[in-house]
């Protein structure tokens, strides 16, 4: 991606409310709902900020502490925000490869390749930080991600959300917090693999939802999360 967002946003994520392994995030009945467009409804939360990478310490973001005890708390948020160690799926091996580009330059290029949007649909999507705080439920960041770029669209017939974020998590481990979190809103979900990156889908009744997964060395993991509703 070579697009940043510009400034950067710093979003506060309500994805691991709760405590415990009790605390399960509402997905069938959240689905139904429409996108939110006020951000600050996400704003609720700081210890799940998500922080962009693209200003650097010189446009006053604090660095990103990937140390081994902040990956440990990383995990438990993410084991939390999906109702616990049992609650949580292994994503499946890839099923298929598929031909493409999976160095794409923009969102809105994105969700036209992965047939997300058509082309028209995506000439309305916009560039924003707020988008990465309003993903339908029960779709978020991953806990304490370090937000790249965002985009989406409210058209009346063309609702979407894109993100593209970092974390020190493992590729798997993204994967499987996404697989887990599709499979308890009811989506029919598939993997499959691009070149080097993971490419989990998801459909249910018209909502879409596609995630890019890929290694970009030093142990980061990047990933690319988009989101359709009707």
């Amino acid at each position: 991606m070579v697009r940043n967002i510009a400034p950067i946003l710093l979003v506060l994520l309500s994805a691991c409310g709760g405590s415990g392994e009790d605390a399960v995030p509402p997905t069938e009945v959240a689905l139904e709902r429409p996108i939110a467009s006020d951000p600050d409804l996400a704003l609720s939360n700081d210890s799940d900020a998500v922080l962009g990478l693209g200003g650097g310490s010189a446009a006053g973001m604090p660095e990103v502490d990937w140390s081994p005890e902040t990956v440990v708390r990383i995990r438990e948020k993410a084991v939390r925000h999906v109702g616990g160690n049992q609650t949580m799926q292994d994503a499946p091996e890839a099923a298929e490869t598929l031909e493409g580009t999976p160095d794409i330059l923009t969102l809105e290029q994105r969700f036209v390749s992965s047939g997300m949007a058509t082309r028209a649909c995506s000439r309305t999507v916009r560039y924003g930080g707020r988008y990465s705080a309003t993903m339908p439920q029960p779709f978020a960041l991953y806990p304490e991600a370090a937000l790249q770029d965002a985009a989406g669209s409210d058209g009346e017939a063309c609702k979407l959300r894109g993100a593209v974020f970092r974390t020190p998590m493992p590729v798997q481990e993204v994967l499987d917090f996404y697989y887990t979190l599709g499979g308890k809103a009811g989506f029919q979900q598939a993997r499959a693999e691009m070149g080097e990156t993971q490419v989990l889908t998801g459909e249910r009744k018209g909502r879409k939802f596609a995630l890019y997964v890929s290694e970009i060395g030093d142990g980061v993991t990047e990933a690319e999360l988009l989101v359709a509703s009707d």
